[in-house]
């Protein structure tokens, strides 16, 4: 378990982590999320992009809502359709280009809602996914709007990544094609308080935070390994 000061960077006391969250703390902070939900329309294949993507998903749920934060627009849900195994580029996007090695979505959810998504293609192998930027961010509830640094681990070609958080200081994870890695918080007297992965210490805060209305926030890692290019589409809204 980590402890930071609710002003500034403070300082960081750490614990043990245990073992991996499990059903009943996903039930917890996702119980509101909309998942597995995609834009309907037509929409345009990505023909343009290269045969297959390396892909990793990033997921921030929040159980308070972000009244400063964009409203999701036309989206409903996320942009991963997990069911049909098929990414939905935001409004706007271009499509990936040949020369993209990696590609990072993403997305904020607030109470249940989506109310930020963001796409990073990266052409190297290395890069960072950052948190919320911008005027007044991020808001009081936001507890892991963190940037993350990704680079790749193991041999040539075993499809390994490596994940950290770069503020606050938070364990690094390696993750093997087709897992996924959990940084957890709750607001407690004052302070943010981290959990790694599955603290088994986790389940009673939470459950006293959304008692007491203080906010909880999860981030999910999830590497996808490669990612054909066919099953990367362009919504069907404009940008």
């Amino acid at each position: 378990m980590l402890v930071l000061h609710a002003s500034g960077h403070g300082s960081v006391r750490t614990g043990p982590a245990a073992r991996r969250l499990g059903p009943r703390m996903t039930a917890l902070l996702a119980a509101a999320a909309v998942g597995g939900v995609v834009l309907v329309g037509a929409r345009a294949i990505v023909a343009t992009g290269p045969r297959t993507v390396h892909f990793i998903y990033v997921r921030e749920e929040n159980s308070l809502g972000l009244d400063n934060l964009p409203p999701p627009g036309g989206a409903a849900g996320s942009y991963l359709d997990s069911s049909r195994g098929v990414v939905t580029l935001p409004p706007g996007s271009d499509p990936v280009s040949r020369g993209t090695g990696v590609l990072v979505l993403r997305e904020t959810f607030a109470g249940g809602a989506l109310v930020e998504v963001k796409v990073l293609c990266l052409d190297g192998l290395s890069g960072v996914v950052a948190g919320r930027q911008g005027p007044g961010a991020p808001p009081e509830c936001a507890l892991l709007a963190v940037d993350l640094s990704l680079s790749p681990a193991g041999s040539a070609g075993s499809g390994k990544w490596s994940i950290r958080v770069e503020t606050p200081v938070a364990p690094a994870a390696v993750l093997d094609p087709g897992k996924e890695w959990r940084l957890a918080a709750v607001r407690r007297d004052g302070e943010v308080v981290l959990f790694d992965g599955g603290d088994p210490g986790f389940a009673a805060e939470a459950v006293a935070a959304f008692a007491d209305g203080r906010p909880v926030s999860l981030l999910s890692v999830v590497n996808y390994g490669a990612w054909e290019a066919d099953r990367i589409e362009l919504s069907s809204y404009g940008g």
